[in-house]
């Protein structure tokens, strides 16, 4: 029988029978001509967790679980129903009994995959696994509204990182000192080839295209940004700074700095050429020495990353860790300093801070060739080369994490390299983009990676 007519057939038998009902019970039954879903909801469905023995062998496990706290958006004016939040990896929805709620008790049907016809909606299981198509009629037949259910599912679990190999940069594989860093929706990858600093930029969602930037006329360089201005340091010496990686703007000579260091909100570091630490609040314009105590001796020359982390409870303070290399053939530990930038007023900023070896300090970083160390999911992660001054460290060990502003450092078995991954041991640079990936590039080989942690890049 044609589903159409059919269904015409159920409205004049129900009016039939509410016709009845009221000459025998003498109770008036209201129809409506509006129809609307007005709530949908998932029961419960099978879900796959794959997982190893203790032995190493794949194993898996299914269990059943309620997911009628997630909330589905209804919008009527595109007739779509969706989940914002998706449901777990290796949910199955190929049975599923959705709970449908109605505006004035409307009628609502299934539409086929194959073709128009129609099956009401009822206790029999349904299969979700692709979009499918409601239609809500009012209760006096007399009109009805499409929604298409779209079920959203994680395709990736919640703790794992993945990679994405790049398309190999020859021009990478071919320059020395290798550094990265993010500024604004850029990644910056520079270093050294016959003396001559080479820079190039891609946009934080490709990867595979980099164009060579246009830098200042000079030809040594080194690099800092703060997130709203990048610094160049030139050998003329001059300090400049740009907005956009492409104009830039003379902000001063640069007298007595060696090498840019990096910045928080409101501060830009330096070391200068007597090995002092710098501080400059006006774009690298003047400068001024730092306050580091009987420490001095303590203060990293090479391998040096600056990250500046927000507060989480004043939005005007932020947490600046400093760590990176002494040129010391008996140091085989990196070297650790801190202090709290004031963003909005710098006289409140505090002193740099070292960090010593103690009793709390039991884990400290390891001194390494192409040390590089980022800010990413609320903790700071390193990696490097092989090991300095004979620490004993394999290149490319198991990345550290800490949780403590890079007191303590532990492996993490969330964060590991990628299976085909190659880089020289003295020559690899890495970096975290505002898109919440982190990217590496790889010496002598030119490889680009970028990986992330799925719960934080989930849309």
């Amino acid at each position: 029988m044609n589903s159409r007519y059919s269904l015409f057939t159920f409205f004049a038998v129900l009016l039939t029978i509410m016709t009845s009902c009221l000459s025998s019970e003498e109770q008036e039954v209201q129809l409506y001509n509006d129809a609307a879903i007005t709530t949908f909801q998932i029961g419960n469905l099978k879900r796959t967790v794959y997982s190893k023995t203790s032995a190493g062998k794949d194993t898996s496990t299914v269990s059943t679980t309620s997911y009628n706290t997630y909330t589905f958006t209804i919008d009527h004016n595109r007739g779509l129903i969706y989940n914002l939040d998706s449901l777990p990896t290796n949910v199955s929805l190929e049975k599923t009994l959705p709970t449908v709620y109605t505006m004035n008790s409307g009628y609502v049907y299934l539409k086929n995959v194959d073709n128009d016809s129609l099956t009401i909606l009822s206790t029999d299981s349904v299969d979700l696994s692709k979009p499918r198509v409601l239609r809500c009629y009012a209760n006096d037949g007399s009109w009805y509204r499409d929604y298409t259910v779209e079920v959203r599912v994680h395709k990736e679990a919640k703790d794992s990182v993945y990679w994405q190999e790049k398309l190999v940069q020859e021009t990478f594989s071919t320059l020395s000192g290798l550094r990265m860093f993010s500024f604004k929706d850029m990644v910056v990858t520079y270093g050294y080839k016959d003396g001559e600093c080479k820079a190039f930029s891609t946009v934080n969602t490709d990867g595979n295209n980099w164009n060579e930037m246009k830098l200042p006329a000079s030809t040594s360089y080194s690099f800092a940004n703060n997130g709203n201005r990048l610094f160049v340091l030139t050998n003329e010496p001059a300090v400049y700074s740009s907005d956009n990686g492409e104009n830039w703007t003379r902000e001063g000579n640069g007298e007595n700095i060696s090498t840019l260091l990096g910045a928080s909100r409101s501060e830009l570091y330096a070391l200068s050429s007597d090995h002092k630490l710098m501080k400059s609040v006006n774009n690298g314009g003047t400068w001024e020495e730092e306050y580091t105590g009987n420490d001095t001796e303590f203060l990293p020359s090479s391998e040096v990353s600056i990250l500046s982390i927000p507060s989480k409870t004043n939005s005007d303070m932020d947490k600046v860790v400093m760590i990176g290399n002494r040129d010391v053939e008996t140091d085989v530990y990196a070297v650790v300093w801190t202090k709290v930038a004031d963003s909005n007023n710098p006289n409140n900023s505090q002193t740099w801070m070292y960090q010593p070896f103690n009793s709390h300090t039991w884990h400290r970083a390891p001194s390494l060739h192409a040390l590089s160390v980022i800010y990413y999911e609320d903790r700071l992660i390193l990696i490097g080369g092989k090991g300095k001054n004979g620490n004993g460290k394999d290149p490319f060990a198991a990345p550290l994490v800490s949780e403590d502003y890079g007191l303590n450092w532990y492996e993490d078995e969330r964060y590991y390299y990628p299976s085909t991954f190659y880089s020289n041991y003295d020559n690899f640079a890495m970096t975290a983009d505002t898109n919440n990936r982190i990217w590496m590039v790889c010496g002598g080989t030119g490889q680009v990676w970028r990986g992330y942690l799925s719960q934080l890049t989930w849309e």
